[in-house]
């Protein structure tokens, strides 16, 4: 059994097994190449240039950045005078808000509710509004 490879404009189109006892089927506007005895098959979509069959590059995977950070890396994103006020703040909300926070063991920088709480850091001028961008980003 021979194996051939049918490219049209310098791809390959398709792959096929042929068994020698019967006619070769040949398609006009296809080139059949003979890739039975290559140690690496090429596959639809490699190129096919001067005799070579070229395999595609393969595709680059950019990671996501890490967005969920533990509460200590999260805390460290506020300046000393940011954390100093949050921590003697006499709002009974702003203390909940912080205990909701160090009650997590990590922080997901993406949760709306984070954003939230920064919203209402910043009413209580508890930080100031470009801050949220930073400490988010």
């Amino acid at each position: 059994m021979k194996k051939f490879a049918q490219v049209k404009n310098n791809k390959v189109v398709n792959v096929f097994d042929w068994n020698s006892n019967t006619k070769e089927p040949i398609i006009e506007g296809l080139i059949h190449v003979d890739i039975t005895n290559l140690s690496e098959k090429p596959r639809h979509g490699w190129e096919y240039i001067s005799g070579n069959f070229i395999k595609p590059a393969e595709p680059i995977i950019i990671p996501n950045p890490i967005r969920k950070i533990s509460l200590f890396d999260f805390r460290m994103r506020f300046t000393l005078d940011e954390r100093i006020l949050m921590d003697n703040s006499k709002d009974e909300k702003t203390i909940t808000l912080v205990n909701d926070l160090k009650y997590s063991k990590i922080i997901d920088l993406d949760n709306p509710l984070i954003g939230q709480i920064l919203d209402y850091f910043i009413i209580k001028g508890l930080m100031s509004s470009g801050r949220k961008t930073e400490i988010l980003s």
